[in-house]
């Protein structure tokens, strides 16, 4: 196995559950466990929760896409985590201080849209899988 793809299935499985514990934490205890502070001193991000959720997709999409790069088909993985987003987002609106928004769904689906085109500039300039090159060099 590439030692690409080896980092990227890597980076998506810790992005995937990531953004899965981020998101499912009631915010009080995510405060507490990201800073390990009392949630009184807990330190804000700067940066919109919008482009958080952008950047967090879009490197789940590209690494997932690297990682795995036969399997499965570029769509299907967008597709599968759009939907990942929007279940996200509803599982949100059941636990204390969340709430679903349709803006976050809006950022994720632009994340995924993003890491699949940053994904394939990067697949281009990859050398073949091995399994390509023997099946090409028997023909």
């Amino acid at each position: 196995m590439h030692s690409v793809t080896l980092a990227a299935r890597i980076g998506f499985w810790l992005s995937f559950a990531a953004i899965t514990l981020l998101s499912l934490l009631p915010l009080q205890a995510l405060i507490a466990l990201l800073f390990l502070l009392p949630v009184q001193y807990a330190v804000q991000s700067t940066f919109s929760d919008k482009i958080e959720h952008f950047f967090a997709y879009m490197v789940l999409t590209a690494a997932g896409r690297i990682g795995y790069r036969d399997w499965p088909a570029p769509l299907t993985l967008a597709a599968a985590l759009i939907a990942y987003g929007i279940a996200i987002e509803v599982i949100q609106s059941f636990i204390p201080e969340r709430m679903m928004s349709g803006w976050d769904v809006f950022a994720n689906t632009a994340g995924v849209l993003v890491g699949l085109g940053i994904s394939w500039m990067i697949l281009r300039r990859l050398p073949s899988r091995p399994t390509q090159q023997l099946s090409q060099s028997r023909n």
